[in-house]
């Protein structure tokens, strides 16, 4: 070996530095003998483990934000079918409305042209008594003449007989 006696005798400080120097290299030379590789596969290892989490996250983070577009795309097709779901029940309730208003009118219609009938068929009832009636006491009346004669008083007096007669009707 080398008689490094000198350098420390001579210089103290450079010495130890020279001597330090010389350990460190020997130090670096058998941790790169020995430790070196390990040391370096253990950070291979936790590199690969960091790329590999970050890549997991980022394809989870894909995965997620495919879920969420699914999941708007599902909310908005189903607010698409409530408000069609809405709109055809709308419709359909005026529909009902329509078809109900005009059952309601053909039905007031009916009872109307009803009622109009009954009302004529009694009128026209009534008219033929009312005639019946009037033959009746007109016949009454002419008796009433021929039995005896009849004078410009008596004859004002079965005419205001007969209208009385009439109201009463």
């Amino acid at each position: 070996m080398l008689n490094m006696a000198w350098l420390v005798s001579d210089n103290t400080a450079l010495g130890h530095t020279v001597i330090t120097l010389i350990a460190f290299i020997i130090l670096v030379v058998i941790v790169h003998r020995f430790a070196w590789q390990p040391l370096m596969n253990i950070l291979e290892k936790r590199k690969k483990k960091i790329t590999d989490d970050l890549n997991d996250a980022a394809r989870r983070k894909e995965e997620s934000e495919t879920a969420n577009e699914r999941a708007q795309e599902i909310l908005s097709n189903a607010r698409i079918e409530a408000n069609k779901v809405i709109q055809e029940s709308r419709e359909k309730a005026l529909e009902l409305q329509d078809s109900i208003v005009h059952e309601a009118r053909v039905t007031a219609l009916d009872i109307r042209k009803s009622a109009e009938k009954d009302i004529e068929r009694e009128r026209q009832q009534m008219l033929r008594e009312m005639n019946e009636q009037i033959t009746n006491i007109s016949v009454d009346i002419a008796k009433r003449i021929i039995e005896r004669e009849v004078s410009a008083e008596d004859h004002q007096r079965y005419i205001d007989e007969f209208i009385e007669g009439l109201d009463e009707l």
